[in-house]
């Protein structure tokens, strides 16, 4: 949608740190009406079980529920799991993070119905990408025909 800078960062910090789940489900509504139906399936970026139960949310899956509000495509929130806790990616250098989320993803049973279809992931900000090639990679094993990326934000 952006770079991740100004407004819109504060925003996406506001949103992850400070609890406001419905300013990502109103972000997530207007880049789902820049998207205008692409993605058959929407998939959020899941947390780890620890790192959801110390923010409440998952800010990637608020983001989801918004931008399928605005188009014709179904929300699969069960679809793909963190496997293993993982350092906050903020954390660490840009050369740390692809070893850092690798191995970190994985289908579950519900991805059955992901088979050939086109999925739509959804994350917060990307900045290397990595977080977004691991699910991906994860999505594709279990037989997706096409997975694309959308984030509020790209960080440069």
């Amino acid at each position: 949608m952006g770079p991740h800078c100004g407004s819109l960062r504060t925003a996406i910090l506001n949103l992850k740190f400070r609890n406001r789940r419905h300013a990502a489900f109103a972000l997530g509504s207007i880049l789902g009406h820049k998207l205008a139906g692409r993605g058959e399936i929407v998939v959020p970026v899941p947390l780890h079980p620890r790192r959801l139960a110390e923010r409440g949310f998952n800010q990637a899956e608020a983001i989801a529920r918004g931008l399928v509000a605005t188009m014709d495509a179904r929300l699969a929130v069960d679809a793909l799991v963190r496997t293993r806790h993982t350092k906050a990616q903020r954390s660490l250098s840009l050369a740390a993070r692809g070893p850092n989320v690798l191995a970190a993803f994985a289908v579950t049973p519900a991805a059955e119905s992901l088979r050939e279809a086109r999925v739509l992931l959804v994350d917060d900000v990307v900045t290397t990408g990595a977080t977004i090639a691991a699910c991906a990679q994860a999505l594709r094993q279990a037989g997706v025909a096409e997975v694309r990326a959308v984030a509020l934000a790209l960080k440069v």
